[in-house]
């Protein structure tokens, strides 16, 4: 497989600082030290191997050795930080339009920020505010499933690579840094779309979706409840109506999927 090059992504989308470090704990750790020392944004540092990846809650995210794109980047929105949540929306609705152009695949946005095909996820998301030395700051974590053929039991079918879609060990390993520059360029154009056209992004989010207009299954508060998934409101937050009529609107759950 081609190794990750700095100099490769950098020569193909130069509006980003770019580190590829060979191994790391965390690409989120490693990036959130550089943002409370300062370093400059936008800056993206990418792993060859993560140690402790994470996703949300906590979750370890399993990615074996130049397999796949791990990876985090440091921005600095100018924006008050209540919409900073836009921007993880509009992260997602950039990876997941730049997947399926590259490679003619129906990725899905499964609420609020995995990209799944079918069943399977393929993608994660992860958002955390960091302490700037002058001001707060956002980095948003990405892992993307490219190369890999094998996971762990516990995942069984639930986790898909884009590898095994174009057809598994038959296809030849997919060279990342080309795929990292396009997402990377796709992205810094994306998230600026939360000032004059966030409305017209969510109308994409609604078309891409996995979950609007299904049954679903949510998990609140510790609790699992059956609904039904009506919409998305003009924040991106999930408009859920429950079987004894009610409806409730909700900006992050434990777990959401669609159940039919």
């Amino acid at each position: 497989m081609h190794p990750l090059s700095a100099d490769l992504i950098t020569s193909l989308c130069p509006g980003w600082q770019i580190e590829v470090c060979e191994r790391l704990d965390s690409t989120q750790d490693h990036l959130a030290d550089q943002a409370r020392a300062g370093t400059a944004a936008p800056k993206v540092v990418l792993a060859e191997t993560q140690v402790k990846g994470r996703g949300r809650r906590g979750q370890a995210w399993h990615s074996g050795h130049g397999e796949n794109l791990t990876f985090s980047t440091l921005l600095d929105p100018d924006l008050p930080l209540a919409q900073w949540p836009r921007l993880t929306t509009l992260c997602a609705l950039s990876l997941c339009q730049t997947l399926r152009r590259e490679f003619a695949l129906d990725v899905r946005i499964k609420w609020p920020n995995d990209l799944w095909i079918g069943q399977s996820k393929l993608c994660g998301l992860l958002a955390e505010v960091v302490a700037g030395p002058k001001a707060p700051r956002l980095i948003l974590g990405v892992g993307i499933n490219v190369n890999g053929l094998h996971f762990p039991s516990d995942l069984g079918q639930k986790a898909t690579s884009l590898r095994l879609q174009l057809g598994g060990a038959a296809c030849s390993p997919l060279d990342r840094n080309p795929l990292a520059a396009a997402l990377l360029i796709d992205l810094g154009e994306g998230l600026k779309r939360n000032a004059e056209s966030f409305a017209a992004a969510l109308d994409e989010v609604r078309q891409l979706s996995l979950v609007l207009g299904k049954r679903i299954e949510v998990c609140l508060e510790g609790h699992t409840i059956h609904c039904n998934c009506l919409d998305i409101n003009e924040e991106g937050h999930l408009i859920l109506h429950f079987d004894d009529g009610t409806r409730r609107i909700i900006s992050s759950a434990e777990q959401v999927r669609p159940i039919s």
